[in-house]
């Protein structure tokens, strides 16, 4: 498991860490205290998470909207103690809050209380969620609506706070959407739901259908594979390009233009199977995928090499073994160092 793009909330929904910090044992003080060493900049959100894990068993207790309100209220009680309409209550805060906490200073307590709050507020609103992915890793993402997003590495997506009156999600990196398609009434009658996605400059605009969109390098790449999208770019009085099945277009943020593309949509979206689907690649656009997937710095020493072509299907996560099918099928010299790659012809 990769931890390291981990937010507060995601690790107080881990089951390893909810056992390390609730019940720990040997192999879990092993793991967690090898793990803190290894990434120390992660201390602090480990220490919020801990906090959280420790005030309270979520997964146990259905909590209530009365719940929600009466904790907000005694958050806000803490928090903005000067008001003279709650005097009393805040110097004496209640007793179902108290027990709680251990004796702490002011400034521990409201600590507290504010990460409680926040807790709530994301136990109780699910639509409320920023998700992302670590390098060489693939996430399924159900969304509110049952619509599905499968993020490729190193990617992320958030999600719209206002969910319920507009569905939209923003991107950086790469996923694969498969959107439902939810009526919701209106004076006319019933009416289907948008779905946006804002990739960078470009905004695409979906009923139900299944498309994958890339966001990387100042470039928007979009293939549908199902159904029918519309695009806009950054110049919105231009009109909106029209997608059908089968279609692929790229946006280039430096020329503010689309471009269509001939792309096989299977072998594009083969990532989300797991499988890397080469067909004369250029050694170029490998060493980006490389990159941009898996954190590797790649080096090719004679440009006139970025050209060289190879097709294969690589298992997602090996990249030893595509190194070395590219070392001997175009005749190379592959030199590794830890994240830095470097690419000579062969002597």
């Amino acid at each position: 498991m990769s931890y390291e793009h981990y937010r507060v909330n995601d690790f107080v929904s881990d089951a390893s860490f909810r056992a390390w910090v609730l019940s720990p044992n040997e192999e879990l003080e092993a793991f967690w205290e090898s793990w803190l060493l290894q990434h120390p900049l992660m201390a602090g959100t480990i220490q919020e998470a801990r906090l959280l894990v420790s005030l309270t068993d979520y997964k146990k207790v259905q909590h209530t909207k009365e719940d929600f309100d009466t904790t907000r209220q005694q958050i806000k009680a803490v928090l903005f103690s000067k008001s003279t309409s709650s005097k009393e209550s805040k110097r004496q805060p209640s007793k179902k809050i108290r027990s709680y906490l251990p004796p702490l200073g002011i400034a521990a307590a409201i600590s507290i209380l504010s990460l409680f709050g926040f807790y709530f507020f994301s136990s109780l609103s699910p639509e409320v969620q920023e998700y992302q992915t670590a390098f060489g890793e693939i996430r399924e993402v159900e969304l509110p609506d049952g619509s599905l997003a499968i993020l490729n590495a190193n990617s992320s997506l958030k999600v719209s706070s206002q969910w319920q009156k507009k569905r939209e999600v923003w991107l950086v990196g790469e996923a694969f959407f498969e959107v439902e398609k939810i009526r919701k009434k209106s004076h006319s009658g019933f009416t289907y739901s948008k779905f946006t996605v804002h990739a960078g400059e470009v905004d695409i605009e979906v009923l139900g259908t299944r498309f994958n969109v890339l966001n990387r390098s100042e470039q928007t790449e979009v293939v549908l594979q199902e159904g029918a999208v519309s695009l806009k770019g950054k110049e919105k009085h231009k009109s909106a390009i029209t997608m059908q099945e089968g279609d692929a277009f790229a946006y280039s943020s430096c020329r503010h233009t689309f471009q269509k593309k001939q792309i096989d949509t299977e072998k594009v979206t083969a990532w989300k199977k797991g499988v890397h689907m080469f067909d004369a690649s250029s050694l170029r656009s490998i060493a980006q995928l490389l990159k941009d997937n898996y954190g590797l710095n790649v080096n090719i020493e004679d440009k006139r090499l970025e050209e060289r072509r190879f097709s294969a299907e690589v298992p997602y996560g090996e990249v030893d073994m595509l190194l070395s099918l590219l070392e001997e099928s175009l005749l190379l010299d592959i030199r590794q160092e830890k994240d830095n790659i470097q690419i000579l012809e062969r002597k």
